[in-house]
């Protein structure tokens, strides 16, 4: 048996392992209600060694259990929190978040329920 090792063939090999998937999950990913209407979804990147290339952007997938209604969003890769606003009180949230090489890698996830009508951050006006 022959093995061709080439710097072309090491080339090609290289740029096939950093062409794929990231094989692990974003890290501490949590999802706090901020209003009635709002949740504050943050996270970590995943582990260096299991990126498998550069993460070009996360990709948010928000799931409204009681209806069904599925929201994505994409971000930047430098960013780790994303506020998703003009959401129903009271209402459960399934928010996961999923790490974007030449693909998309595995998600983590966490739930939230919105506060109900009316509550929310108070802002105290100092005068």
């Amino acid at each position: 048996m022959v093995i061709n090792s080439s710097a072309s063939n090491r080339n090609q090999f290289s740029d096939a392992i950093l062409n794929v998937v990231p094989t692990g999950a974003p890290l501490s990913v949590s999802a706090a209600s901020i209003s009635s209407s709002s949740i504050r979804i943050s996270w970590q990147a995943p582990l260096l060694e299991l990126q498998n290339g550069q993460i070009t952007s996360y990709r948010i997938n928000i799931l409204e259990l009681e209806t069904g209604i599925v929201m994505t969003f994409s971000t930047v890769p430098t960013d780790s929190i994303y506020v998703v606003n003009s959401l129903h009180p009271f209402y459960n949230y399934n928010c996961s978040v999923a790490a974007y090489t030449n693909g998309l890698g595995p998600i983590a996830y966490d739930v939230v329920q919105t506060l109900p009508e009316g509550d929310g951050m108070k802002v105290a006006l100092v005068q």
